[in-house]
């Protein structure tokens, strides 16, 4: 099913690789997460440019995945990611 969605990382919400992993500090300044090599490749294309469709077919190629696995983790971590207040939709 398509998926024309546009997400971007919220300003309030610190950065920073290590080891191709991302550490994020959330918008209260309490919370720490750290996403892997695959989820830090979402966050970096959670920009407000590239919709959720886009951002799957960045996945399937750079990891070389089965579309359906790409889609369904794409659209599960940015659930999360919005869930932990640490992205909005457009």
């Amino acid at each position: 099913m398509p998926d024309s969605r546009f997400f971007h990382q919220k300003q309030n919400v610190t950065s920073r690789i290590v080891d191709d992993e991302t550490i994020l500090v959330g918008t209260d300044g309490m919370q720490v997460h750290q996403l892997n090599r695959t989820a830090s490749f979402v966050w970096g294309k959670c920009d407000g440019v590239y919709s959720v469709d886009d951002i799957v077919e960045f996945v399937i190629h750079e990891f070389e995945v089965e579309p359906e696995v790409a889609r369904n983790e794409v659209v599960s971590l940015i659930a999360q990611l919005q869930e932990l207040d640490l992205l909005v939709a457009q």
